[in-house]
């Protein structure tokens, strides 16, 4: 009773926030790679943009990386300590950030410390710089450029972090090797106790590699090993010639000098960089915003009652419906989903995540309900190449060849997956058409970049089909449906054929219907072969295990919105809903194709 009474008051509270949150002056702010969103006043706001916007010239600066921005990166200012307590994922945190499929956002209090929110923003960085690297070194780059400071037109970078060098020298180190092979569920990382000590020596490791005499012009030959998953103990020994022994040995000798050795850097930053515009926030965008925080911290009942007075608020705002059909997705329930997701799609929703999910929901639906929703996912997202792939898919299905042309000979930046995929059924669509010289050409790549037998086969079967005469298909034909044009650009076509020889038909394969199937349980294991994993779950006490294909997209999300990073071996037991697509494999003993990952529940 007394846990019940207590939930129903913190939904009060939050609830009452959102009215709260609406009654402060909220505004929005942009310059060249951040939108800031804030309660704070124009001026925090403006000061912290532009402080990211250093920080993130200086990190490409200084480690020479590319960072690449595939989605928003989207700031949270709060004015008070008071105001982000109901957004807080725990009570140690000061601010973090959440790496989501439509926006990287961090979230802060104004005035807190700089170091708090540039520690957040540079594991944003890493993970955006492609870079797989371990936990140690992870942090310790975090830690490493969160004491930057600017001084006149200049920044330095490698300022002794507050804290760390007393932890050193005041109590007993941990041995290097536990460190540098501690992951997430390790007591190292865990355990509050031990924590400070893994962080105090991550990051006076990190700053000796990075900034010493010694071993600093070896550091990017460390990060190309760790990223290409070598073991941290090997990376080590193989990039500096030093056993583990030495290594602790000179770390030892490094934090025990006077001073340390720190970078100055002129800084250089993109033109118009820290130009900003500003807005107010709209009291509907505020309240979907203030929901998106309370779901992404897995406080379901509480963002559902948010939403849902948004809604009220709002009766033909397409995002709380959006956000109430994920929070039902998340909780198994296609059903509701479905009809959030529906009426979304009705009041013009556009989201790519909330498109995509509607388009699964709704597989077996009418075919045109489905191709619906797939144009408008592939116009709203059109980078997307798994949307243009279903789509393609759905309309050589339907019969609609030239359509599905069109899709499919933009596609972009591809995987080899992917490519094989398109240029399969992009043969066909031509097949379809008469279309011989271009569908032959598209056959012909799909056996250059086939590697299994089967697909070898599926090549030649179709080079031979496009190389048969087929009298009865007279070139040249066309009839157009309606004399209208769909969504790109041109009109849809079908050959008029001779009833008597029609042109013979593909193999079955060639216009797949993925029938998903989803499982619930407990991830304990990861097993990792090579350019494969297993995923091991155990549900209600029965293993069940599933392949990670490589190039295969796996939509992967934490119930927490922060990243999820996947490591090989053991995991600590967490609770995640898993879609996959039923296909048997013996050798490995697993039982479909992974496509989402849910992380329903925190590691026990």
């Amino acid at each position: 009773m007394h846990r019940r009474f207590h939930a129903v008051i913190t939904l009060t509270l939050l609830v009452a926030g959102v009215a709260q949150g609406a009654d402060s002056k909220w505004v929005r702010l942009r310059s060249a790679n951040f939108e800031l969103l804030t309660s704070a006043g124009e001026r925090a706001g403006r000061r912290t943009i532009r402080q990211f916007e250093r920080i993130r010239a200086t990190f490409r600066q200084a480690m020479q990386w590319e960072v690449s921005n595939p989605v928003p990166v989207q700031i949270v200012l709060f004015k008070s300590k008071r105001d982000y307590l109901p957004y807080r994922p725990n009570e140690g945190a000061a601010a973090y950030f959440q790496s989501g499929p439509e926006v990287d956002r961090i979230v802060m209090v104004a005035g807190s410390e700089e170091t708090v929110a540039i520690h957040e923003y540079v594991h944003l960085l890493v993970r955006r710089s492609g870079l797989r690297l371990p936990l140690w070194i992870n942090e310790g780059l975090a830690d490493l450029y969160s004491t930057m400071r600017q001084v006149g037109g200049r920044l330095v970078v490698g300022y002794a972090h507050p804290g760390r060098i007393a932890t050193l020298l005041r109590e007993k180190w941990v041995p290097l090797e536990q460190v540098l092979v501690a992951g997430k569920e390790s007591q190292h990382y865990t355990k509050r106790e031990r924590r400070g000590k893994f962080y105090a020596e991550s990051w006076a490791l990190t700053h000796m590699l990075v900034f010493s005499q010694e071993y600093g012009p070896r550091v990017t030959e460390l990060l190309q090993l760790l990223t290409a998953d070598r073991s941290s103990v090997a990376a080590l020994e193989t990039a500096y010639g030093t056993p583990i022994e030495k290594l602790q040995r000179d770390l030892k000798s490094y934090v025990r000098q006077d001073r340390l050795r720190a970078v100055v850097l002129d800084l250089k930053l993109e033109e118009n960089a820290e130009r900003t515009s500003t807005e107010p926030l709209a009291e509907l965008e505020l309240g979907l915003l203030l929901a998106d925080l309370v779901a992404s911290l897995g406080k379901t009942e509480e963002a559902r009652a948010i939403y849902k007075k948004v809604s009220r608020e709002n009766p033909e705002a397409p995002g709380p419906y959006e956000g109430l059909g994920h929070l039902e997705y998340r909780q198994g329930d296609n059903n509701q989903a479905r009809v959030y997701f529906g009426r979304a799609f009705e009041l013009g929703g556009n989201s790519p995540r909330m498109l995509r999910r509607y388009a699964w929901l709704q597989r077996e639906a009418d075919d045109d309900k489905v191709v619906m929703t797939l144009l408008r996912a592939v116009r709203s997202s059109p980078e997307d190449v798994e949307m243009k792939l279903a789509l393609g898919s759905r309309l050589i299905r339907n019969g609609s060849y030239a359509q599905a042309t069109a899709i499919l000979q933009v596609i972009q930046s591809a995987s080899e997956d992917q490519a094989r995929s398109a240029l399969r059924m992009l043969a066909y669509a031509r097949l379809k058409l008469n279309e011989r010289e271009s569908g032959r050409q598209a056959a012909q790549q799909l056996l250059e970049l086939a590697r299994t037998p089967d697909e070898v086969n599926d090549a030649r079967h179709l080079l031979s089909l496009l190389e048969r005469d087929v009298g009865g298909v007279r070139e040249g034909q066309r009839v157009a449906q309606d004399g209208s044009q769909h969504e790109f650009g041109e009109r849809e076509v079908r050959l008029t054929r001779d009833k008597a020889a029609a042109p013979p038909e593909g193999p079955e394969t060639l216009s797949p219907r993925e029938e998903m199937s989803m499982v619930a349980g407990l991830f304990v294991r990861l097993d990792c072969l090579g350019d494969q994993a297993r995923m091991h779950l155990a549900v209600d006490g029965e293993p069940v295990s599933l392949l990670i294909n490589d190039g295969g997209i796996v939509e992967l999300e934490g119930s927490d919105g922060a990243s999820v990073d996947l490591y090989c071996g053991e995991q600590a037991p967490r609770s995640v809903v898993v879609h996959f697509l039923p296909s048997e494999n013996i050798e490995l003993g697993t039982r479909g194709v992974v496509r989402s990952i849910e992380f329903t529940g925190s590691a026990n």
